[in-house]
């Protein structure tokens, strides 16, 4: 450590025990914030941020501002986290904060908040909600949904319909996905009557809202939104997984085929994983067992290995009747499983051959 060093560390030990006895004076936090806002070396600064985020108190907090102020990165970012940890003493210094004049600053305050983890910084950050840059507003609406607040349900739609920005939707989108409740079924045609549902930016936040939300007949949504099945196939997943959830009792046969073709325009897409095919085979048998019963032999000679497992899953789980159907695919089942079983150390061949050997012994025990 050179003398430099040295001598600070002295004079931080001094102020840190008049910190722990209450005996510190205006000078001590001066000093403080003197060495965070200089180029000290980091473990300087580390502890000096250390002793100052000790002090409980208003006036300290105003002090700890000026470094939000600073052209100095790391000097503004150690000013963050000292507010963050000193909240609640924090309070009134960052509510004076977030609608200062200086955009940078604002946000800076708005983030601290966030920081904070605290419920009852949650109305600070609404006031975000009212700031005129639009960034500024983006962070606001994404840390209210952080913080799962529908208190702000109404104002965030009103500032969807205010400022039709991509970014800025999306983002609402999301905090709406975490904040809504039955109600968002009557605010559902204000949420989206002005926007671009289908835009790249929007789309698969607005696919995550409807996977929370969906009414029965938001599956019109879907039509268009399955175009881009290469891009968004995890949120088209997910959203059907949803709504077949709530609605596949209530579906009728129409109905039924129409999401069995969206499904199955994802199943022969060459950019959904393997894995997720495996869900979406599962979900065809949920939604229409006699569907995946019609084309057990084209499955189960399908290339991707997860179709065929999710296959013979499902005749594996399969009830006497549904059994009855599949009994001319015995022969295949019995070969995939003889030939994965000589060679079981990869996942996919292990896999076959349990879902094999479950789907025969099925067959043989209820057929």
């Amino acid at each position: 450590m050179v003398p430099y060093e040295e001598s600070i560390f002295q004079k931080l030990d001094i102020i840190e025990k008049n910190i722990i006895t209450r005996n510190f004076k205006s000078d001590d936090i001066d000093y403080l914030i003197n060495v965070l806002s200089t180029d000290n070396s980091q473990i300087v600064v580390e502890r000096a941020s250390l002793i100052l985020s000790k002090v409980q108190s208003p006036d300290i907090a105003d002090k700890v501002s000026v470094l939000l102020f600073s052209e100095n990165a790391h000097a503004r970012n150690v000013g963050s986290v000292i507010l963050a940890q000193i909240w609640p003493a924090s309070k009134e210094a960052l509510e004076k904060l977030v609608e200062h004049p200086n955009k940078h600053i604002r946000k800076h305050a708005l983030d601290i908040l966030n920081m904070t983890q605290s419920p009852d910084a949650v109305e600070i950050i609404a006031k975000g909600l009212d700031d005129p840059e639009p960034n500024n507003v983006i962070a606001a609406v994404e840390y209210i949904g952080e913080y799962y607040e529908s208190k702000y349900l109404d104002k965030i739609i009103d500032v969807m319909n205010r400022i039709n920005e991509p970014m800025l939707i999306s983002t609402a989108l999301e905090s709406l996905e975490k904040i809504c409740d039955e109600t968002c079924f009557t605010k559902l045609p204000s949420i989206i009557s002005s926007i671009d549902i289908y835009n790249p930016i929007i789309l698969p936040s607005f696919l995550r809202f409807l996977s929370a939300i969906s009414r029965k007949e938001d599956i019109e949504f879907i039509e268009k939104a399955i175009e881009q099945k290469d891009v968004y196939y995890k949120e088209l997943i997910d959203f059907l997984k949803s709504y077949t959830a709530k609605y596949a009792t209530s579906l009728d046969k129409p109905e039924k085929l129409k999401l069995i073709k969206y499904t199955c325009e994802l199943l022969n897409s060459e950019q959904t994983p393997s894995v997720n095919k495996y869900e979406l085979v599962q979900l065809i048998a949920r939604l229409e067992p006699d569907y995946v019963v019609s084309k057990l032999t084209e499955l189960l000679d399908d290339k991707d290995k997860y179709i065929v497992v999710a296959v013979l899953d499902f005749i594996g789980s399969a009830n006497s009747d549904i059994l009855k159907s599949c009994k001319h695919i015995e022969p295949r089942i019995l070969e995939i499983v003889q030939n994965a079983s000589k060679n079981l150390e990869g996942f996919e061949q292990a896999a076959l051959y349990v879902a094999g050997m479950r789907a025969l012994h099925n067959l043989e025990n209820n057929c």
